[in-house]
């Protein structure tokens, strides 16, 4: 009688296990496409940011390189246009010592101006640089749901 008993016990647990279990299975069944397509959607806007924080990374290294080559002309052009009168003053005899003097002075400041440009560009370049690489993970292959660059079939 108490192994009848445990049986139908046993039988009637199952029986709620099974049910249980089905219920959840319909309940995961319903709501698997829609957790399908919201992670197509965070895969889409991750691509997509990493796209826009390369453009972004692009676009700083494209400034950092125009400001470097401006900074060299105008460094020459700066320095090619102060040697007229430095040279021409140096060929006095008069004015040639302190002249030389003033034109040291001159090339040392604007050396260290140009050179303080330089670093600045460097510096900036190389934080902005830092900041988007830490929020740019490497791209990486993710299988099943097509190439990187791709947008999921779901958002076309």
């Amino acid at each position: 009688m108490i192994e009848a008993g445990l049986a139908l016990g046993l039988l009637a647990v199952s029986l709620a296990l099974a049910v249980a279990g089905w219920r959840l299975q319909s309940q995961l069944r319903r709501r698997l496409p829609d957790l399908f397509f919201r992670a197509e959607v965070l895969r889409s806007e991750a691509l997509r940011l990493q796209r826009s924080q390369r453009q972004i990374a692009d676009a700083q290294r494209l400034a950092e390189t125009v400001v470097s080559g401006g900074t060299h002309t105008v460094r020459a052009i700066h320095r090619g246009i102060a040697a007229i009168p430095f040279g021409i003053l140096e060929a006095i005899p008069a004015t040639r010592d302190v002249t030389r003097i003033v034109r040291t002075s001159h090339d040392l400041i604007s050396d260290a101006v140009y050179g303080s440009i330089q670093a600045v560009n460097r510096g900036v370049g190389h934080g902005l640089r830092a900041g988007l690489n830490a929020g740019l993970p490497p791209a990486a292959p993710d299988p099943g749901l097509g190439p990187p660059g791709s947008e999921p079939t779901a958002l076309k």
